[in-house]
């Protein structure tokens, strides 16, 4: 189980994550992503967030923030912008 990719993104093992709460006993979620980069690949955490929430549910305190890749865009948006001639 050591070796078990949580984030397959940036690589990061269920032992990397385990180091790194037992080098400190006040790590959050927050920590732990700016220390392994854990959900700042290109997934941004959709799919390792709920796995590393469930692992250390009981050391680490808050949730993984995720930052949206893509916002949705309405077509009137894209065709007013063609009529007055930005493109």
């Amino acid at each position: 189980m050591d070796d078990y990719i949580v984030c397959r993104c940036e690589d990061v093992s269920f032992d990397d994550i385990r180091h790194c709460v037992d080098e400190s006993d006040t790590i959050d979620i927050h920590e732990a992503k700016l220390r392994l980069r854990v959900g700042m690949g290109t997934c941004q955490g959709r799919v390792c967030g709920p796995l590393l929430e469930r692992c250390f549910a009981g050391h680490a305190i808050g949730t993984l923030e995720r930052n949206s890749v893509l916002r949705p865009v309405l077509l009137a948006d894209i065709a007013s912008e063609m009529v007055e001639g930005k493109e």
